[in-house]
């Protein structure tokens, strides 16, 4: 059995790393896909690439950047797909990866989410094979920058599943919407794929992965981050000086959103100490840094806060 998978693409002016990624799903050994890639107001080549090379691509069309929870909610809405695919466009696909990810939905019907191994571009250390909650609250990739040795070899159930290559199944897409979304809007851009994992897991589905299902991810290229901050385990920290305010100020705010979102008082009492620390590090940062943004993400905040308890949030 081969169901229509649709892969679901938020590019903006990124035309070379679209047409890579493009490529990549063009060639896989899949025999039923259907992209759909949606621009965000591009102003580069984007249109000509996918005019001269791509012209079976769905494309849909947005005047301005409306950022990613927004762009993949309108290509989720036209997907036709039993399994649908969000795929970031600096990812590039192993020409097996849609195969394997389908085969794993086939295991278990409460697997609503597959995670594939994601390398680096590189292709020699890990960029992660799922995605879960840290005790201070905040997105984390399982095996981030590791080397790819044989301990992510095993499959198995996981959290969830990296944004970067989000595999779902479209009855727990169906199953979970808010207001008629897939990705909450209101996180633009930064833990929508976290948020989407935990209303998953409250709801009894589970995610699965499988190092079978191979890609690679030039971590950043979506909006040209600056090399990571520190080492280890987890999700990458983007150096501030890389990206615009904006997306600064929701990287930061949308944590203290998925918090009070999702995070009882218990589990916010459980692992205080991560929380202080995570939180000390993170506004002496903005006191020496970048001071004019204090005022900005405490704003934010208080809108999104507001938003939350407009929609009913009883946590």
């Amino acid at each position: 059995m081969n169901p229509l998978v649709s892969v679901v693409i938020v590019t903006h002016d990124r035309s070379r790393l679209l047409e890579n990624c493009l490529k990549g799903v063009q060639g896989q050994t899949y025999p039923h896909i259907e992209v759909i890639v949606v621009d965000n107001g591009s102003h580069d080549e984007t249109y000509s690439i996918l005019a001269t090379v791509f012209n079976r691509v769905i494309v849909i069309k947005s005047q301005e950047n409306e950022l990613y929870a927004r762009a993949a909610n309108k290509g989720m809405r036209q997907a036709r797909g039993e399994i649908i695919v969000c795929l970031n466009n600096d990812v590039s696909l192993d020409r097996e990866f849609i195969t394997e990810a389908v085969s794993a939905f086939f295991l278990d019907p409460r697997i609503g989410m597959v995670q594939g191994k994601i390398l680096a571009a590189d292709g020699r250390r890990i960029d992660s094979t799922g995605l879960f909650l840290s005790r201070s609250g905040s997105a984390r990739e399982r095996g981030h920058r590791r080397p790819d040795t044989t301990l992510y070899e095993a499959p198995g159930f996981v959290f969830g599943v990296c944004g970067a290559v989000g595999c779902y199944r479209r009855s727990m897409l169906v199953d979970i919407e808010e207001d008629g979304s897939c990705f909450d809007e209101a996180y633009e851009f930064f833990y929508e794929d976290l948020d989407l994992c935990i209303r998953a897991q409250t709801r009894g589905w589970k995610a699965y992965y499988t190092p079978r299902a191979v890609a690679f991810h030039k971590r950043g290229g979506t909006c040209q981050a600056a090399p990571p901050l520190g080492r280890g385990e987890g999700r990458r920290r983007y150096a501030f000086m890389g990206l615009p305010n904006h997306l600064k100020i929701m990287y930061l705010s949308n944590r203290y959103y998925m918090l009070r979102k999702h995070c009882t008082r218990w589990h916010i009492v459980q692992n205080l100490p991560w929380l202080l620390m995570l939180e000390l590090r993170w506004w002496l940062y903005l006191l020496f840094f970048e001071p004019h943004l204090i005022g900005p993400v405490i704003t934010r905040v208080r809108l999104l806060i507001t938003g939350l308890k407009e929609k009913g949030c009883k946590t």
